[in-house]
């Protein structure tokens, strides 16, 4: 495990129930040890009393070589390991991040695991998976999607070339199971969906449907 691409952040004392991952996407123009953890700020300021973990690639490896172990099994036991325990899971990621938080969310299969992805990759190019030494296996992710896991995917609808890295074509291809919602925005602008408040209520409505859930549970 590379200390500088892994951030852990536990309460102790008044254990949370939640806990936010956060998969940070590629940033040309901020690399290395030194590139902050994306939703950092955001989350410490907005959730400061929930659990969290953060997580960098800096090989740029689409998350299949760590940051912790170097395969998708080793990292997929170190959550499971991590997240035991919590009645809620959000996995958050842009981009990459955004295909590792599916790719983890779809993995982890279980009913409070909530996946939240903007613009994500779904299927990776032959020239990426050859030139990076992914894992065939996980070239796509529609066969892993998981019907336990519920999803949240916003898709920017102005990227209408499918070979674009952002194209909306890899939120539309995915949105085929009841339990994933493809919210379609014209643009995907991270900073503006922060200054809108919209990032924030997206959280708080994926956290809310969690506690809803927990008392039906509680009431059947």
């Amino acid at each position: 495990m590379h200390s500088h691409e892994v951030l852990i952040r536990k309460k102790t004392g008044s254990p949370s129930d939640t806990v936010i991952i956060a998969f940070s996407g590629y940033n040309d123009e901020n690399r290395g040890p030194q590139r902050p953890f994306d939703f950092h700020n955001f989350l410490d300021t907005h959730f400061p009393h929930t659990d969290k973990m953060f997580f960098k690639d800096d090989k740029r490896h689409m998350y299949h070589h760590g940051p912790v172990g170097d395969c998708v099994e080793t990292m997929v036991d170190f959550i499971r390991e991590e997240i035991i325990g919590y009645k809620t899971v959000v996995l958050v990621g842009v981009s990459s991040g955004g295909y590792a938080a599916i790719l983890y969310g779809s993995l982890l299969d279980a009913s409070h695991i909530r996946v939240l992805a903007f613009i994500p990759q779904t299927v990776l190019s032959a020239k990426s998976m050859t030139e990076q030494n992914l894992d065939s296996r996980y070239a796509d992710l529609l066969p892993h999607l998981s019907r336990s896991t519920t999803y949240h995917v916003y898709g920017d609808t102005l990227r209408t070339q499918q070979t674009h890295v952002h194209s909306f074509h890899h939120c539309e291809r995915i949105s085929i199971l009841p339990n994933i919602e493809l919210i379609r925005n014209r643009g995907i602008y991270l900073k503006r969906l922060r200054d809108t408040g919209e990032l924030l209520q997206m959280f708080q409505k994926i956290l809310r449907q969690q506690t809803m859930n927990g008392k039906e549970g509680m009431n059947s």
